[in-house]
């Protein structure tokens, strides 16, 4: 019976969570060549399935950390014609189902700089963030993941900056390393995709930081 009512907590926390992404999509119009029905009907479908599997197929033993990184960014295809290196940062929750599955929430910001002092560009994603560890995260592990919502594109040019909402996801492969009990390494590296207007932006985070778990 315990098992049942934990399993049930399970599919409303993966349901509430990640139903946040679907507001995220409320305020933007266009996503490339998507509209948004077509979006929002994707996401309802994702979020019912991804809920399912939490619930079902997940065992229900959790853990909470929170994590900081640092990263360098590169840009790549047209949006390496204007922008060049960039560095940024990143602040994250990862919740723990069962020893291999995490979830969570991010933001990050890069700035990348351009060949003029004064003009540059910044990308700041608001994400919910999947991942899948090869083993536990007791011990040395790979992990896979992904993160999906809501990415900022904004311009800067003498002052006067311009930014814009677009949806965008980022696959992830990523090492986590245990020094203790509750303090762990994590490093990733990302391919980040803006389905902007027309055309997408795309670039590649190199992110290494620490995550402190909160056990129950």
């Amino acid at each position: 019976m315990e098992k049942r009512v934990r399993h049930l907590s399970g599919f409303f926390y993966g349901y509430f969570f990640l139903s946040k992404i679907c507001n995220t999509l409320n305020n933007c119009k266009k996503f490339a060549n998507y509209t948004e029905e077509d979006l929002l009907t994707f996401m309802k479908q994702f979020l019912i399935t991804a809920a399912l599997i939490f619930a079902l197929v997940l065992p229900v033993t959790a853990q909470f950390s929170v994590g900081a990184s640092v990263a360098p960014a590169i840009p790549l295809g047209d949006f390496s014609r204007f922008a060049d290196f960039g560095f940024g940062f990143s602040l994250d929750g990862r919740y723990m189902i069962g020893k291999r599955m995490g979830v969570g929430l991010g933001v990050s910001l890069y700035n990348f700089s351009t060949s003029i002092d004064d003009i540059d560009y910044r990308i700041i994603p608001i994400v919910a963030k999947i991942e899948y560890f090869m083993r536990g995260i007791s011990q040395p592990t790979p992990y896979i993941g992904l993160d999906i919502g809501s990415y900022a594109l904004s311009f800067n040019a003498f002052g006067f900056r311009v930014s814009n909402p677009y949806f965008g996801f980022s696959p992830t492969l990523g090492l986590s390393y245990p020094l203790s009990e509750q303090l762990l390494i994590d490093g990733n590296v990302q391919y980040g995709i803006l389905l902007s207007e027309g055309s997408s932006t795309t670039y590649i985070p190199i992110n290494l930081g620490i995550h402190y778990t909160f056990r129950e």
